[in-house]
């Protein structure tokens, strides 16, 4: 796109079918299979058969009309099939996401524009991560996730006409978008209402292939820095950067196209893009009926982020009228509130859309001379706080663990590889079942891992926790491989860690170039980091030193803001656990 291009919504030419091969029966039939969907029900909120009728292009229509809407989709969805090309796919249905799409056919239009209609990959981190969630021979069910990512995005689901399962269905999905892309947990607000409205008309695991490739790059540059004219590639906001292009640009159309109204708001001291901001970040949800969300759905996986603005531009456009004449901030947000609760005609919108695009020209270059100028709203550097824990999952211990509590359970798991973090746990040794006794541990390492007690599925069947309490404090480690007498003289791999839980919150990596003594196993101690961690035959007493291999400065058990490097070196066991992940 040249600098000088007009910011506006480009509209292809259309095509001309002919209306004779599919029945009104035939279109109702297939709106009926959507609608059987498990967790695509009505609720006190919406009436699903009213939504339905109301996303076509008109609210009555005459069958032969029906049957022509048909037709177009029919066709057009048929000729996506085989075009791997996701823009030639956007350009191709542009027209008719514009003049509507009927309810019955939106999952299918929306995995032709999001590219999932040719191809379902398996084999991407998101994929797997949502396999990982799904019921295996040791769960007969789909994990429940205990609470979602919501990407700094609002999460509405009860306003939705999702069943439980439906929503537990969303959840799943952001678990594993958040587990997969942590870069995108900070900022992407858009995700929770986008998975959760397309569960309305497809199953979890396509619902979930849009989410994945709607994505941006993990080192996309323009996320950060781009112009006005790379709005049109992203369909989803995913960052911070993009909504002040946005709302400049939105600032910009406005004053162009509604200066009376951009005039009062401003006297009135009403910011329009704050107001625009929520409708953008929810999708409409909460604001509007559910119709406006779900076109607003179709204009952004069609346009991008570019269609959305003169989306919300024609709301504006639409409701000027009654807007102009209010005489205080407050009246008028509750007359915009009201007027957008009650517009259920999508139609008119789109058409809104249009004509305010034809009045007043705002430039590409406009837009990117003006953006950090009007600053909108505040950015949020802490990229940690969204991101420290990423577990959204809480695992299943069989049985209890005597020394993990809830939270050290979550602390623990958002340290573990993102593949485990879906993963379950046996507790194979405790020392208050089976003794202070380090070959009994042994034993039972040999009986669990590698006498048929590890599941076929499991991700890697070695893969396990030490934990050990003494004093109030704990330690521990994960190990890559479980122990065991009679193997190479160094056992685990880089992924292996140690950490502390009490008296600090700590987790010790290995790094690249460090030493890679990671687990030595003998009859009479077992060593984890050369001297991170020892422990002795009886199990009497445990040694921490600070370790080459993991990094750790002094023992796993002192404080290291109050308490000196020499302490605390050796302390007489408490307890002792191994948990497999399975």
């Amino acid at each position: 796109m040249d600098s000088d291009e007009d910011f506006e919504l480009v509209l292809a030419p259309g095509e001309g079918l002919e209306a004779d091969s599919m029945s009104l029966r035939k279109v109702e039939s297939v709106m009926e299979s959507t609608r059987s969907l498990k967790w695509a029900e009505g609720n006190e909120h919406i009436d699903l058969q009213r939504f339905s009728l109301a996303l076509m292009p008109a609210h009555s229509m005459p069958e032969e009309k029906v049957s022509e809407l048909g037709v177009r989709w029919s066709l057009a969805i048929e000729r996506c099939v085989g075009v791997h090309d996701k823009a030639a796919i956007r350009q191709r249905l542009t027209v008719m996401i514009q003049r509507g799409c009927p309810d019955s056919y939106r999952g299918q239009a929306w995995r032709a524009l999001t590219g999932t209609e040719v191809v379902l990959s398996q084999d991407t981190q998101v994929m797997m991560s949502w396999a990982g969630l799904q019921p295996d021979e040791v769960r007969g069910q789909a994990r429940k996730i205990r609470s979602p990512p919501t990407f700094d995005g609002p999460y509405q689901l009860d306003l939705l006409p999702l069943s439980e399962e439906g929503k537990d269905a969303t959840n799943r999905v952001l678990a594993a978008v958040g587990m997969a892309r942590p870069d995108m947990v900070p900022f992407c607000p858009q995700l929770p209402h986008l998975v959760a409205l397309s569960l309305i008309y497809m199953g979890e695991r396509a619902a979930c292939h849009i989410a994945d490739s709607i994505m941006p790059p993990p080192q996309d540059k323009d996320l950060n820095s781009g112009t006005a004219a790379a709005l049109s590639n992203y369909q989803v906001l995913a960052s911070e950067h993009l909504l002040d292009v946005m709302l400049t640009a939105l600032h910009l159309k406005l004053k162009q196209c509604c200066p009376k109204l951009m005039k009062n708001m401003e006297q009135l001291e009403v910011s329009a893009e704050l107001i625009v901001e929520a409708w953008i970040k929810s999708l409409f949800v909460g604001h509007a009926p559910l119709q406006v969300s779900i076109r607003a759905v179709d204009v952004l996986l069609c346009q991008g982020l570019k269609g959305l603005v003169q989306y919300c531009i024609g709301v504006f456009w639409l409701l000027q009228e009654h807007l102009v004449i209010c005489l205080s901030g407050e009246g008028l947000k509750q007359v915009l509130a009201r007027r957008l609760s009650e517009l259920y005609r999508t139609e008119d919108i789109m058409q809104a859309s249009i004509e305010s695009g034809s009045r007043g020209k705002v430039q590409v270059a406009d837009v990117d001379a003006e953006v950090g100028s009007l600053h909108l709203h505040d950015h949020d550097d802490d990229e940690a706080a969204h991101t420290r824990n990423l577990v959204y999952y809480l695992p299943l211990i069989n049985p209890k663990s005597e020394i993990l509590g809830e939270q050290d359970i979550e602390l623990v798991w958002s340290w573990l590889p993102t593949r485990l973090r879906v993963r379950d746990g046996s507790v194979v040794f405790t020392s208050k079942r089976d003794g202070y006794n380090l070959h009994q541990l042994y034993t039972l390492c040999q009986k669990h891992f590698a006498g048929g007690k590890c599941q076929k599925n499991s991700a890697a069947p070695g893969e396990c926790l030490l934990i050990l309490r003494t004093q109030g404090r704990i330690i521990g480690c994960f190990l890559s491989d479980w122990p065991r007498i009679g193997a190479e003289s160094n056992l685990g791999t880089g992924e292996s860690f140690v950490f502390s839980i009490r008296p600090t919150e700590a987790k010790h990596a290995w790094e690249p170039g460090a030493p890679s003594i990671f687990m030595q196993c003998r009859p009479d101690s077992l060593s984890i980091g050369g001297s991170a961690i020892s422990i002795d035959r009886y199990m009497e007493k445990c040694v921490s030193n600070t370790s080459e291999t993991f990094g750790n400065q002094g023992s796993l058990f002192r404080d290291p803001n109050c308490e000196k490097e020499d302490e605390f070196q050796e302390l007489e066991i408490g307890a002792v656990e191994l948990i497999a992940i399975h």
